[in-house]
């Protein structure tokens, strides 16, 4: 009687799958970088409030592009300030904002070690108040994972104008898992 294996394990035996389709799907995170928001008050100057912002990509797309999740981490202190300014208990402003499906382009230029994206999240919401943000550079250093290098890859292909199909399709591949 044979041991029962896994599915997954029994198809790469055989060469019925290569061991490229057994990837889990990637998750990329550009590392935060301080960003400053600005909240309008009536009759007063906008007012400065500063906290952490990164882009989770979820999507590489053809017109040189990166659609993501824009985070945005409030300090304690920046908490406190908006909680009175909401008149609202500390514990209903949350310390990390959210906003889907903000695009993200290379800077002109952008290259290894260290690629820049330009991001323009707009505003941000919480409990009534319009945070608004300038637009965002977020800088990636270059290390030897493999979503990373394929984005040195791109900026690289960008910058020569030549083809890069082949790489967006492959960064995309590796976000979903899906490596066939």
């Amino acid at each position: 009687m044979k041991p029962h294996l896994p599915l997954a394990f029994t198809l790469l035996l055989y060469g019925l799958l290569s061991p490229a389709q057994t990837r889990p799907p990637s998750a990329f995170t550009t590392p935060p970088k301080t960003v400053a928001v600005y909240v309008q008050q009536p009759d007063k100057p906008a007012l400065e409030i500063h906290g952490k912002a990164a882009l989770t990509v979820t999507a590489a797309n053809p017109d040189d592009t990166v659609t993501g999740t824009f985070i945005y981490a409030l300090s304690d202190e920046a908490r406190q300030i908006l909680a009175k300014l909401a008149n609202q208990p500390l514990n209903d402003i949350p310390a990390l904002l959210t906003k889907k499906d903000v695009r993200a382009s290379f800077q002109k230029n952008s290259a290894c070690p260290w690629l820049r994206w330009e991001l323009d999240p707009a505003t941000l919401d919480i409990k009534g108040l319009q945070l608004r943000l300038k637009p965002v550079v977020l800088e990636l250093p270059e290390t030897r994972e493999y979503l990373n290098q394929l984005f040195c890859n791109w900026a690289r292909q960008i910058n020569v104008n030549r083809q890069r199909r082949g790489i967006i399709a492959a960064i995309n591949r590796a976000l979903t898992g899906d490596e066939q």
